[in-house]
């Protein structure tokens, strides 16, 4: 700021981070590297800024406490053309593929849009999207209604509401989530009765099989959801005894299982071996949460991402494939695979990271 308000020129900034739907990203920026124009525009303020391009709404959003609360978002940009121009003439966006960069082809499921050859993004027809939807087990329908009848208790501004949200996409990872719920027996009635977990659980397997039919090395898949993690052994035990991933694997002067958890409770150290053994094959499965999402390379064999939980920033779900889908990995595709509960809020918040990311497209195509 002090260099753009004393010389007008000579700031070069790089960054390979994901825009966000932040309107605040885009005037700081721009307040670096253009500030001459923004104030031969009259909009030099972020006040001014965003009166001229931002059209604000309140929806329901995580806070830095992990609650959910009602917050301001951006709904559309005014003036966008004249917005584009102001970004063009100072900043030099780029994909991946537009700057050179060999990376795996990423497959999002569900698909239900496709890139086209200007950049743009379109929505397929019906009959060519391809949908993860999962219908509810008993018990999850049960904790539904209850939840249900929890936001129908309280009020837009009521804190029932809120809690309701975030319950409904507890419930539907696991059941054994929901607060009312009696802990599970073993870790086969904890994966039976989650859909997403019992659909993931049979993707990893049909993998596995398949690199064992062809006699080759089996590829590296992860498993990311940051809720439940204390029942990550469950799933642990489960690929295990049930798919048939070994124990007490060796790397270097380790020992490891071909199936490894990583969260904030493990040291730095022991992250650092879970991730090397992992890049070179050894270990086979990361099961981890937020604290895998940015921050630590994956990619070498990893060929299959599977999100259980979905985050409401389009920014967080880029820095987690942004894990396995770059520069260095072995595959020619990679699989990123959501899947949804049906009547959940998971819909819901699919939907809106949808429609955050055709607001960010909106502003580069």
């Amino acid at each position: 700021n002090y260099i753009q308000r004393t010389y007008r020129q000579n700031v070069l900034l790089l960054t390979a981070t994901p825009f966000t739907n932040s309107p605040l990203e885009i005037y700081s920026m721009l307040s670096l590297v253009g500030y001459e124009s923004m104030k031969q525009m009259g909009i030099s303020t972020l006040t001014r800024f965003m009166e001229t391009f931002v059209q604000q709404t309140r929806e329901y959003a995580p806070n830095y406490k992990d609650e959910i609360v009602s917050t301001p978002v951006v709904k559309s940009y005014n003036n966008r053309l004249v917005l584009q121009k102001l970004i063009y003439n100072h900043i030099n966006y780029k994909t991946g593929e537009e700057a050179g960069v060999k990376r795996p082809c990423k497959i999002n499921l569900p698909r239900l849009n496709a890139v086209q050859s200007d950049g743009t993004i379109r929505r397929l027809a019906p009959e060519k999207q391809i949908l993860t939807y999962l219908a509810m087990t008993p018990i999850q329908r049960a904790n539904q209604q209850e939840i249900v009848e929890l936001a129908r208790s309280g009020t837009a501004r009521d804190s029932n509401v809120m809690r309701a949200l975030g319950q409904s996409l507890d419930n539907a990872l696991s059941p054994f989530l929901y607060k009312h719920s009696l802990p599970p027996e073993d870790y086969l009635e904890f994966i039976e009765e989650s859909p997403k977990l019992k659909y993931t659980m049979q993707c990893i397997r049909t993998v596995k099989e398949y690199h064992e039919a062809r006699q080759e090395p089996v590829s590296g898949q992860i498993i990311y959801a940051n809720r439940g993690k204390d029942y990550f052994p469950f799933i642990k035990t489960y690929l295990e005894k049930e798919i048939g991933y070994k124990t007490k694997v060796k790397f270097n002067k380790s020992t490891l299982d071909e199936v490894e958890i990583i969260n904030s409770g493990i040291s730095q150290d022991r992250k650092e071996t879970i991730k090397d053994a992992f890049l070179e094959g050894v270990v086979k499965i990361i099961i981890g949460t937020a604290t895998i999402r940015e921050g630590i390379d994956l990619q070498k064999k990893c060929a299959n991402i599977y999100n259980l939980y979905p985050d409401w920033n389009p920014t967080d779900i880029k820095q987690l494939e942004g894990r396995a889908w770059r520069q260095g990995n072995e595959f020619g595709y990679i699989r990123v695979t959501m899947p949804l509960v049906e009547n959940s809020m998971d819909v819901f918040v699919f939907q809106k990271l949808d429609e955050k990311m055709h607001r960010i497209n909106d502003i580069w195509y």
